[in-house]
């Protein structure tokens, strides 16, 4: 090996590897990556750490690997298809900088970028909502009869029958929402910049119908926050961050199987929204309706 190659280093943020340590390969390659994607692919080398029995990323030997390690490794990796598939390249950059970098034969390279490594299907399916779990955790929020609880209801039935992106959600005012006797519609605007409807149905009608009821017409975000003793701030919308908080503290008072935004839509590219379930009686409050602070982001 050249004497002068052994002086590089290669270095990460606060972090600098030596040519000869150990995951100077993994280095060396996000090295290369710009900031958000170094982020990103640092990820799934933790992940794949972790399927190695490893600690961390750093632990790792990652020009000491086998094909029977590659596929161990592979059988214990979580993570979605888009997931498991950008898993899967970094894995093999990673072989070809070990490779590059001298620390693995050329057959060696050719066996383990020849491993097969084949897509979880399962792991594809559990990651689909279940209809029967939208439909409770659809329920729960308008039975707590708050305003937070109904607008919490409604941003989930919109998001089942839209699978549309949060951002998108979020930004629709009040003037773009249509009640009928049979069904709602929310006009917004699409990633082609031109007009899409989203048609609520059944419960998902009922849920906006209610929260409707609540909010009023008053001009502004039709999901909008609330400050404390339930007064709406009309002109400021839910925050991204925010719909991510509501809904995993919602799944996990429901008591249901815990899933992310991302499953809601993925439940509308297999099913079309269709929750196939008739609304639920609307029950008078007994009480005037207040806000929920547990809930309140």
């Amino acid at each position: 090996m050249d004497e002068n190659r052994k002086s590089v280093a290669y270095s990460l943020g606060k972090q600098t590897f030596s040519f000869d340590h150990p995951a100077a390969p993994a280095a060396a390659y996000m090295s290369q990556l710009n900031v958000t994607s170094m982020s990103t692919i640092k990820g799934d080398f933790k992940r794949m750490a972790q399927a190695l029995g490893a600690s961390s990323w750093e632990e790792v030997d990652w020009g000491d690997l086998t094909p029977e390690k590659i596929q161990e490794m592979w059988s214990r990796l979580p993570g979605s298809p888009s997931a498991l598939h950008r898993a899967k390249s970094v894995l093999r950059n990673v072989i070809r900088v070990a490779f590059h970098m001298g620390r693995i034969s050329a057959e060696r390279c050719r066996e383990l970028l020849a491993t097969p490594l084949e897509m979880h299907q399962s792991t594809w399916q559990q990651r689909i909502v279940r209809p029967q779990d939208l439909q409770a955790l659809i329920r729960a929020c308008m039975q707590e009869n708050t305003p937070t609880g109904l607008r919490d209801a409604a941003l989930i039935a919109t998001g089942v029958a839209s699978g549309a992106q949060l951002d998108s959600i979020c930004r629709v005012t009040v003037d773009q929402a249509r009640l009928y006797p049979d069904r709602a519609e929310v006009t917004a605007v699409g990633k082609d910049g031109n007009p899409v409807t989203w048609v609520l149905k059944g419960i998902a009608a009922e849920a906006l119908s209610r929260w409707l009821n609540v909010r009023t017409n008053h001009p502004g975000y039709l999901f909008c926050r609330f400050v404390r003793y339930g007064r709406p701030l009309y002109d400021y919308p839910l925050s991204l961050s925010a719909v991510k908080i509501i809904l995993a503290r919602r799944v996990q008072a429901a008591d249901i199987q815990p899933f992310s935004w991302r499953d809601v839509a993925r439940f509308h590219s297999v099913n079309g929204g269709d929750l196939d379930v008739e609304a639920p009686p609307q029950a008078a409050p007994e009480e005037p309706v207040v806000a929920s602070s547990a809930i309140t982001p």
